[in-house]
């Protein structure tokens, strides 16, 4: 599905659930006694922890009229941008925090003896609280000096993710950290990932095996209003091969999704205390693997085999788990691939090699033009690779024609050249530059996805950049001269994008720019940069493809040092706490295996 959009806020709502265990755990074991809470906090902590997991299945059209720089930036839009996965959550997840402060307040208020066990209120959360409370201080200081304040509330289009969310997950920690912590929800929180575990991995291999959840004939009366429904049902999976996105607008995100979840089924492993319930959790372990492959996602394919091998050794040292049901696992694992490639025409074999390889994504190749610079002068055009250069010179006048001129030292042949039409054939590279001009306009094809597009007007010739704009000077990246522009196609092009960030966090030392307004300070239209990376520069760089870069753009360095901070707490103490636990006591101590299973998951994500 075409839109580009972030799924941080699904994940990491999810992941605020998850990571009160490790710096909560070794505080509060020794301090919870049943029955020590009322059964009303046990009711509605429960029915906001599966609430915030279902609301990964919120799908619901929303149409942004677009204002501001956005209506620039996202102007081939016509200032109208359809959102169908993001906007929903964001609300979704507003709304549960929303309640969760109301239902906070008045249990301090109302009850005649308010429930005594709050890990919140004692001197341990002390630490956690100035770290995500500075989190949120920073965010909001740099929306109020944010030069796009209409964006910061709700975030930009393609992403939704603005202090209405920031605020959203702060408060989901701080409820998870102060509720659920008690034996009973410690109990039945396990159950309740379990069972989520089971219905996401049965949809992700419906999905793939039969067809895409948003394509079932009745979702449009779900997903859209009346009159959008009949845009619901064009809904169709943008890429040709098979994969699983679940409700999700891109398979990475689904990828992530599953490596966050993939240890959960082995939770399952540890506490069964039967062989049939030991089995049944066996199967799901093997079910999330092969959801997550089947996403195509390659970080998350081999996240997922090492949380799977952290948790291997883990067992294996602590000698709570035997070889057999390793190879039991295996052989599970082997068959259920076995019968997949079978039922699918040998496509889940294909899947599994575009997930180890990458491939499926953008690549060179020797049939193209590789670009290292294009700029504009006048009423000429420039472009050079590593080892050629060529000067295009369009027509103004009547009986002129289309000219190039090589460079010194530049070796090609033209075996076309006429008033609106040349061929060049760069003899080094062994490539072909074709270039056209039709009703104004002159399209360079070297080779990439897509023509670079130019105006040839009175004035000169003019980029036409992907939101439509004529822009007379062609942007470069400011890495663009680096040479660490080696690395611009690490990790299929966030190579490009992560560096070409860096520049921006000078200017974000104290307070950033403020949620959303990344794509206004990333240098877009970078024709020679896109092309390379991406085979196309028709496109908005809208975030970074980095959590932590994001943080430090929009929030300020300072808050991601906050977040830095109490994310390396989490892995120091969780480490330790796991570390000392007592062998004889782990088969038996359904806590620290949700702890163990949990901590894996939040590292790998």
């Amino acid at each position: 599905f075409s839109t580009i959009c972030s799924m941080k806020l699904r994940l990491f709502s999810s992941c605020s659930i998850y990571k009160f265990q490790i710096s909560n755990f070794k505080y509060q074991k020794s301090a919870i006694k049943s029955n020590s809470i009322p059964e009303y906090r046990v009711y509605f902590t429960c029915g906001m922890l599966i609430l915030c997991l279902l609301a990964v299945f919120a799908v619901r059209l929303h149409i942004e009229k677009l204002t501001g720089d956005s209506l620039e930036i996202f102007a081939n839009t016509n200032g109208i941008y359809g959102d169908w996965f993001l906007f929903c959550k964001e609300t979704i997840y507003f709304f549960l925090a929303v309640v969760i402060c109301g239902y906070a307040i008045g249990e301090r208020i109302f009850p005649d003896y308010p429930c005594q066990v709050n890990p919140l209120y004692k001197k341990a959360a002390i630490f956690p609280a100035v770290c995500v409370g500075g989190y949120l201080l920073f965010s909001c200081c740099s929306g109020i000096f944010s030069a796009h304040k209409e964006i910061i509330w709700q975030g930009v289009c393609t992403e939704f993710e603005g202090l209405k969310a920031i605020f959203s997950y702060c408060v989901l920690f701080f409820f998870a950290y102060n509720f659920v912590n008690h034996e009973e929800i410690l109990k039945r929180f396990g159950k309740i990932l379990y069972c989520f575990g089971w219905i996401c991995v049965v949809l992700a291999i419906w999905e793939y095996a039969v067809m895409p959840l948003l394509e079932l004939p009745f979702m449009k009366y779900l997903i859209a209003p009346a009159q959008y429904r009949d845009t619901a049902s064009t809904l169709k999976h943008s890429n040709t091969f098979r994969e699983s996105m679940l409700m999700f607008s891109n398979s990475n995100y689904a990828g992530c999704f599953f490596a966050l979840l993939f240890p959960i089924p082995v939770y399952g492993i540890l506490s069964a205390k039967n062989r049939k319930n030991r089995i049944i959790s066996a199967i799901l372990s093997v079910g999330g693997i092969i959801a997550g492959i089947m996403t195509n996602a390659t970080t998350a394919f081999y996240v997922m085999i090492l949380e799977m091998g952290l948790l291997i050794i883990f067992c294996l040292m602590k000698k709570i788990l035997q070889w057999r049901w390793l190879l039991v696992i295996v052989a599970v694992f082997v068959a259920f691939v076995l019968l997949l490639d079978l039922g699918t025409g040998r496509a889940f074999s294909s899947t599994i090699l575009k997930s180890m390889l990458n491939s499926g994504t953008y690549e060179t190749d020797s049939q193209i033009y590789q670009l290292k610079e294009i700029s504009i002068s006048g009423k000429t055009l420039h472009l050079a690779s590593e080892n050629s250069g060529y000067t295009i010179v369009p027509p103004y006048e009547s009986g002129e024609i289309l000219n190039v001129i090589p460079d010194s030292e530049t070796i090609c042949e033209i075996p076309e050249q006429s008033f609106n039409t040349l061929r060049i054939g760069d003899t080094i590279s062994g490539t072909e530059i074709a270039v056209q001009i039709s009703e104004g306009v002159m399209y360079l094809d070297c080779g990439y996805n897509s023509t670079i597009d130019f105006a040839v007007t009175t004035d000169g010739l003019k980029l036409i950049a992907q939101n439509g704009n004529l822009l007379s000077e062609i942007p470069k990246a400011p890495m663009a001269d680096s040479p660490l522009n080696r690395y611009d196609n690490l990790f299929t092009g966030r190579g490009y994008i992560w560096l070409n960030t860096l520049p921006i966090l000078k200017d974000c030392l104290i307070i950033g720019k403020g949620a959303g307004n990344f794509p206004f300070y990333f240098v877009q239209n970078d024709v020679a940069g896109l092309n390379q990376t991406n085979g196309t520069y028709h496109l908005v760089i809208d975030k970074p493809h980095s959590l932590y870069l994001q943080i430090a753009v929009t929030a300020g360095i300072p808050a991601l040092i906050c977040i830095l901070v109490l994310f390396g707490s989490f892995a120091i103490r969780g480490m330790k706490c796991i570390w000392k636990s007592d062998r004889t006591e782990f088969p038996n101590d359904s806590q620290m295996q949700l702890f163990v299973c949990l901590y894996v998951s939040v590292c790998g994500y």
